[in-house]
This record gives structure tokens, sequence and C-alpha cells, in this order.
């Protein structure tokens, strides 16, 4: 009870009062009623209420999904965000996600009326009553060159304020972390034609690359339509040219992601073999990490007759002159 000390006829005093809310005080209205009263005739006051309401902070709960934890280069992703409000009102409610890294967003995929600024998608959600759930969502399709086993992780935030406009701490949710899963991808070039002599030998250089995103082996094979000999080996030096330290190939041979094998094929024609003849063998590279992909280079060989005269024609033209 506080003294003021002596108030003249018509005088004022003018104070504050300032109210306190405990940790952990019970949300609801509380009254402090203020009653100065004259110390000379104690019957003379007057009263003043003062109402102070604790509010009860909104909660906004945000949780977060993918459709697909092993995806692979080019697939597409569908992330979904959930939230829900309890206890109060959420005002200024804003979620963000940026889109993650190794990806690349879908146009036209982002549900609910949110933007995409750099990089970041955003959703004005507004005012949100207590009670109130909802979801929005967006597509990315994991980019091309992603390497198998690489992560990708993505985590969204939500801000918002109480009905006094107090800004309460932000939530986050993150999705199960995706691990780019091996996709495999093989070219063989080129195709070769070339002539023989019954009973010799042609030698075709060729290039094994794994177009893939993950190491892998390549089981060579070679079909002749008319069951001539092939033997494939790797070009060890890379000069073209089958040389002694070239080693003969057979097992399946193992390339990193992105690199390229010399190759080398050998065909023996067999003697006797007509003039004439062709023999376009197919060349076949199949993936050990899935043998449905595969690519396939051809060999043609034509048989020509041992030290066949070579025919060379020219052709001039000689221009005449004729005066009149």
């Amino acid at each position: 009870k506080p003294d003021i000390g002596t108030l003249p006829p018509g005088g004022t005093f003018d104070w504050v009062r300032k109210v306190t809310a405990p940790p952990g005080a019970t949300p609801g209205s509380y009254d402090v009623v203020g009653r100065p009263r004259s110390s000379v005739d104690l019957s003379v006051f007057d009263e003043k209420t003062d109402t102070t309401t604790i509010l009860t902070n909104p909660v906004v709960t945000l949780t977060k999904t993918v459709d697909n934890a092993a995806p692979q280069p080019g697939f597409v992703l569908t992330y979904t965000l959930g939230y829900s409000v309890a206890n109060a009102p959420a005002n200024v409610t804003v979620v963000q996600d940026q889109i993650p890294t190794g990806t690349t967003l879908v146009p036209g995929s982002i549900t609910g009326g949110g933007t995409e600024v750099g990089g970041v998608i955003g959703w004005n959600l507004g005012t949100l009553p207590a009670g109130t759930t909802g979801s929005v969502s967006f597509q990315v399709q994991v980019n091309a060159n992603l390497a198998a086993g690489a992560k990708i992780n993505n985590t969204a935030t939500v801000s918002y304020s109480n009905p006094a406009g107090t800004p309460i701490a932000p939530g986050t949710a993150a999705a199960p972390e995706a691990t780019v899963g091996a996709l495999a991808g093989v070219t063989l070039t080129p195709d070769n034609s070339g002539n023989a002599t019954a009973g010799s030998t042609q030698v075709y250089g060729h290039i094994l690359s794994n177009t893939g995103n993950a190491t892998d082996t390549f089981a060579l094979s070679v079909v002749s339509p008319n069951g001539w000999p092939y033997t494939v080996y790797v070009d060890v030096n890379g000069d073209g040219v089958l040389d002694p330290g070239d080693t003969q190939v057979t097992a399946p041979i193992s390339v990193a992601a992105g690199g390229s094998q010399k190759l080398l094929v050998r065909v023996q024609v067999p003697a006797g073999t007509p003039t004439g003849t062709v023999d376009k063998a197919a060349i076949t590279a199949t993936s050990q990490t899935n043998a449905a992909v595969k690519a396939t280079a051809f060999d043609t060989t034509t048989v020509v007759a041992a030290n066949a005269p070579v025919i060379d024609m020219t052709k001039t033209v000689t221009v005449i002159q004729t005066s009149y």
C-alpha cells in the first residue's frame, strides 16, 4: 500500500501498475483492483480494475515426407508438408522449404499457392485458427549427373506469431533422407568395316564407355553370323594396334562411372572362305548392374582375293579451241 503523500485540493497523481505473469501461469483473465483511499477520511476512496489476460500460445506442428527414398537420376520426387495448429490461432504463418541440393524443381508442381524465389519455396498461410490442418507439396527431379550413393536431404521451417503479435520460435521438419541409387548406362563405338583375305586376320578398335552413375562391370560377347572366331582384347596402351602386351578379355570389364576403356576385336577369317563373303559380327557390352542395359557395335568384314589386282581409273579432258 504505497503512500503517495499529500495532494492539494484539485491535485492529481499519475501512477503505473506493472503486472508480471509467472512462468507456467494458467491462461485466462485476471483482475487487479486499485483502490486509492484518503488518509484523513477512510470512507473516501475510489476503485479501478485492471484486467490482464494471459494468452495461450499457438503450436504449429510441421511434418514432411518424400515418396521415394532410393531414387535414381532422372526420377521425380514428391515432397509433402503437413501442418496443424493447436491451442490458439497462429498469425502470419509462413512455411519455407529450400530446393534440395542435387535436384531441380519441376515447373508447375508447387501446390497451395506457394512461390519459388532464389531456390526457396514459400507459402504465406496467413492466420490459421486453432484446429486447422492442411498440406502443401512440390516436386523435384534428381539431376542426371548425381552419383550413386549421394544423399538428398531437405528440411522445412514454419514461422508464426501468437494473437498478440509476439513471434513464436520457428519449427522445423525434415523429410527422410533419400539415397541415390545406381543407374546403368553404356555405349560401344564405333561400327567398323574392312577387307581381309581367306585365312588372314583383321583387327577393329572400339571404345566401351560407362555412361551410368556408378562403377559397373560389362560382359562382352561377339556373335558372328558365319561362325567365325572372334577374340576381344583390352588395348592396354590405347594405340589401336594389337600388341603383345594387350590382354585378352575373359571376364566382365570394370569401368568407373563416366570412364571408358579402349578395346580391340580380332577376327580370324577361316581358310577357304569364298571371295565376296561378308561377316557382320555383333559385339555387345552388357551391364552387370542391370542386364537390360546393353550396347552393340558391328564389325563388317568382306573377304577379298589374295593379291587381287587393283585398277585405278583416271580421266582427263582436253580442250580444243577452233578458230573460224
